[in-house]
């Protein structure tokens, strides 16, 4: 496969097919590059197993411009070996160059391919911009570059290493949160998992996901990766569209998935309570559950094989609001729960927690404050 940015600890590296994608770099220090703002690459419709930044070995790139995925079987941002990507809006220069901040991002617009991907103790830090899956700029669903489907690709992937999804809307230059949003058949927002027990797979958001597409999942979480939410308390304005959000300010720290989704899925060993979930702070806010095209229940969060599942703190309380039909917490097999603090909104034949053939402990839910009840 191609990449059309590459970075390591060896002198800098730049190759790419024409042919396959187009690209654009600027080189700014030792073992760093930088698609800056108004740079795009593209991973055309002829790419196979292709990058638009690939990083490894202590590489770092910045990524501040534009990243099209048309081909099928691609990769937008691709971290591995300790190499870092960091993927930045930056306001200022966006507004002096004339451009509308909707069109920077990782934009995804074929099957089988994902947005950052992550392995070997590679970091990707999702600061500002968005990764998106079928949608286009403006926010709309959209097919394939031959008007088929878009399926089976992922905004985040993880095997090892670290992903964060950053809030800097306190930060006059970059004044952004990082948002990741899909709306395409099996594509889930955010997948974790540890292919090599000996490494870590971190993921931490302060900022936006968004899975709109039924039966889809906003974070899976597995085989021992661990996942923080929390929310610092700066505010951002919604301008709708492609921010998942239609109207109002909000606080960020969000998973919020479509009517018939998921919000997270844990997944432990089986044997031990490695894999690990804590939403500290933020909110889960879930859609209605729907009967057609095909049955789909909407869900916060589903628990299973020992995961470690712990909501809120203290002093923080998460908030979980759902729709219609819905289950706010299901619970299958033996989980590690704690429950310290939380508001719940559930909808109308809603129920809060269900255990489904599992082994539930309740000793240690403390506080839960049910803010409305189908309503």
């Amino acid at each position: 496969g191609a990449s059309a940015l590459y970075a390591s600890k060896a002198p800098l590296k730049y190759g790419c097919d024409p042919a396959i994608c187009t690209g654009y770099y600027k080189y700014i220090g030792d073992n760093q590059v930088l698609n800056d703002v108004g740079a795009v690459i593209t991973v055309g419709k002829n790419a196979v197993k292709s990058s638009g930044i690939r990083v490894e070995d202590t590489g770092s790139i910045q990524n501040r411009g534009i990243i099209k995925v048309i081909g099928t079987g691609n990769y937008g941002m691709v971290a591995t070996e300790n190499g870092s990507v960091v993927n930045l809006r930056d306001k200022n220069k966006n507004i002096s160059a004339g451009l509308d901040d909707k069109y920077i991002g990782i934009f995804i617009q074929s099957s089988e391919s994902v947005g950052a991907y992550v392995q070997d103790s590679g970091s990707i830090d999702i600061r500002g911009g968005k990764v998106v899956v079928g949608i286009n700029e403006n926010g709309s669903k959209i097919n394939d570059f031959n008007n088929n489907s878009i399926r089976d690709s992922a905004g985040v992937y993880a095997k090892n290493g670290s992903v964060s999804i950053s809030d800097l809307t306190y930060w006059n230059t970059e004044n952004d949160y990082g948002k990741v949003i899909t709306n395409a058949e099996n594509t889930h927002a955010v997948i974790l998992t540890r292919e090599n027990t000996n490494l870590s797979t971190n993921f931490n958001n302060q900022g936006l996901i968004n899975n709109q597409y039924m039966n889809t999942i906003g974070v899976y979480v597995s085989e021992g990766a661990e996942v923080k939410q929390e929310n610092f308390g700066y505010i951002q304005s919604s301008n709708g569209g492609l921010d998942g959000i239609t109207t109002g300010t909000y606080n960020n720290a969000q998973i919020i998935s479509g009517d018939g989704a998921i919000g997270i899925y844990a997944v432990g060993t089986g044997t031990s309570t490695e894999t690990k979930v804590a939403i500290i702070s933020g909110q889960i806010i879930g859609g209605n559950s729907i009967s057609s095209p095909i049955p789909a229940t909407s869900i916060g969060i589903l628990g299973k094989k020992n995961a470690a599942i712990t909501l809120g703190d203290a002093i923080n309380s998460p908030d979980i609001s759902m729709g219609t039909n819905s289950v706010s917490l299901l619970i299958q097999d033996k989980i590690n729960l704690n429950i310290n603090n939380i508001n719940s909104q559930i909808g109308a034949d809603s129920v809060f927690g269900y255990f489904d053939k599992a082994n539930g402990d309740l000793k240690n839910i403390n506080k839960i404050n049910f803010q409305s009840v189908g309503a």
